[in-house]
């Protein structure tokens, strides 16, 4: 039997770690809680929950150090904080290994193939420019099913490809928020969820969803690698729709008039989406969060 004493951390607090609190309650476990929604389905029924962000190292370390064996409940989580506790002597089940590989696609296809373990077949690029160019040679044959590697989320990142125009609207983002790993030391609360977010994204009809992990690596990329090594050689972008205040690149060095000097030396178009008023007051989601922390909200 589980000793009494020990304390079960589950990352992630949706519908299965509700499955898994159902019976924990009944043999008396004490479970903890770690999920970026307080309103997720586990968040009443376990012995504590805690808020934060599952990609942050820093949350997902300090989370781990309070119990006894963690497992996880969604493999989108910081599997770098996972080694760090299997190394401190915390028990993670599955380890840090196995997750890993869970959450690349292409990583779960090669270990299939090394372990002689049945699958179908498969074929992995590294940008959907690669992708158009083997459809064009005829290497490989319309329809097919497109699967993002990383960060798919409940069927999302799974598409049918039935012709060429099915391969050209792509919406990218990034996840965790960039703010919540280059200042660690600063709660950010945010207004979407993860997954609030791909629900929004699925209710616009929106077919081709490329969530891009944001680490501090990622960060140091200078704003022509990222024009080059994402949008250009991995997405062949050809329009790029961007807000009228974005930054990128290391440091946010660069905006939308650098990144319209890069379309004409890499071939594509820039659209500006100029700012949303009202009341004469342009919105934006850092205004949006201080009007939420301050409780002013019109229903």
């Amino acid at each position: 039997m589980f000793k009494e004493n020990r304390i079960i951390g589950i990352l992630g607090g949706g519908q299965l770690g509700k499955m898994v609190l159902d019976v924990a309650n009944k043999w008396g476990l004490k479970v903890y809680i770690l999920d970026s929604n307080d309103n997720c389905p586990s968040s009443k029924l376990c012995s504590k929950f805690f808020q934060g962000d599952l990609m942050d190292f820093d949350t997902v370390v300090n989370f781990g150090k309070m119990v006894d064996i963690l497992t996880i409940e969604i493999e989108n989580v910081n599997v770098e904080a996972l080694k760090f506790l299997e190394s401190n002597g915390l028990e993670v089940l599955p380890q840090s290994k196995v997750i890993e590989i869970i959450q690349d696609k292409s990583k779960q296809k090669e270990f299939y193939n090394n372990n002689q373990i049945p699958t179908s077949s498969y074929k992995i690029f590294t940008g959907k420019n690669e992708l158009k160019e083997s459809v064009s040679k005829g290497e490989i044959s319309l329809p097919f099913i497109w699967k993002a590697s990383r960060m798919g989320y409940d069927g999302y990142g799974v598409n049918k490809i039935s012709n060429n125009k099915d391969l050209e609207s792509t919406v990218l983002t990034f996840f965790p928020h960039p703010r919540t790993i280059l200042n660690p030391s600063k709660p950010l609360k945010l207004i979407n969820s993860i997954s609030e977010r791909i629900d929004l994204f699925k209710k616009s009809h929106v077919k081709n969803l490329i969530i891009h992990p944001f680490d501090k690596k990622f960060s140091e990329y200078d704003p022509e690698k990222y024009v080059y090594e994402i949008l250009v050689k991995q997405l062949n972008a050809k329009i790029i729709l961007i807000g009228y205040d974005h930054k990128f690149g290391k440091n946010r060095s660069a905006d939308i008039n650098d990144l319209i000097e890069f379309g004409k030396k890499y071939d594509f178009d820039v659209i500006e989406i100029k700012a949303e008023e009202l009341n004469d007051i342009a919105i934006s989601s850092t205004k949006i969060r201080n009007s939420i922390n301050n409780g002013k909200i019109n229903i």
